[in-house]
């Protein structure tokens, strides 16, 4: 775990591949996902670095996700959801525009699942609003329109419901904050205010760097830091490929 984040996925992954024959090994659920994420991160840094086979990390990734839906049969975490949605979203990295958006729709669905009912993931929440932010900017939904995915279907809140459920939430994270919290509940303001740029451009760019320099200035390991960069990337290439206007003053990042 140390290795991991460091963000040096390829000595990570080989110390959890030594364990894997080992007779008297033991891995929990937590470590397990763990494992998948690292894997999946790693065939990113692959791509990105370059000289990479593209067809070879479309495998990786492929094995990845087929191994989180064998967690997820064992039972639905939070967790669980939001690395499997993770897992998409990196799959998305990889693909042609028309790849990229159907694993965007995949990446939704997990990432809406895993912010819904029982869960409340405000990590999930934002990874999820980002999505549906992407697939709208590329026309393949609107704000309000109903969902429909293999295992289940939702609804969309129509935007003004949307922008108003975030800033509430920031509203209650401003004045509920705790000195315990991980990195990535220290990163969910900053992680909300980016879902409401995406959703709604007019809103401060300035405010949203502000307040992941902030969880910066305190908190967070190379890999944890690492991979927020490259969630930005992600989003940048993306919004690059959108022929809509409103993408336009984002593109721009």
């Amino acid at each position: 775990l140390i290795y991991y984040s460091l963000g040096d996925y390829d000595k990570a992954i080989s110390r959890y591949e030594s364990l894997l024959p080992m007779e008297n090994a033991s891995f929990s659920f937590s470590a397990m996902e763990k494992y998948c994420n690292m894997r999946a991160r790693q065939v990113v840094a692959k791509f990105r670095k370059g000289g990479a086979q593209i067809d070879e990390l479309k495998v990786q990734i492929d094995k990845v996700i087929r191994d989180l839906e064998n967690l997820l049969s064992y039972g639905e975490t939070s967790e669980r959801l939001s690395v499997l949605g993770s897992a998409y979203k990196r799959k998305a990295i990889l693909g042609n525009m028309d790849e990229r958006l159907d694993a965007c729709s995949k990446a939704a669905y997990y990432y809406y699942t895993a912010s819904n009912g029982k869960y409340q993931s405000l990590y999930a929440l934002s990874n999820w609003l980002q999505m549906e932010s992407l697939l709208v900017l590329h026309d393949k939904r609107k704000w309000g329109d109903e969902v429909l995915f293999t295992t289940g279907s939702y609804r969309l809140p129509v935007l003004s419901d949307a922008v108003a459920g975030i800033e509430k939430k920031l509203e209650l994270l401003a004045s509920g904050f705790e000195g315990n919290m991980n990195y990535w509940e220290m990163s969910n303001e900053a992680n909300l205010r980016l879902s409401l740029l995406l959703m709604n451009p007019v809103q401060s760019f300035d405010d949203v760097m502000n307040a992941y320099m902030k969880v910066w200035q305190n908190a967070g390991s190379k890999g944890q830091k690492t991979s927020e960069l490259e969630h930005f990337e992600f989003l940048t290439d993306s919004l690059a490929d959108s022929l809509s206007e409103r993408s336009r003053p984002l593109s721009a990042w």
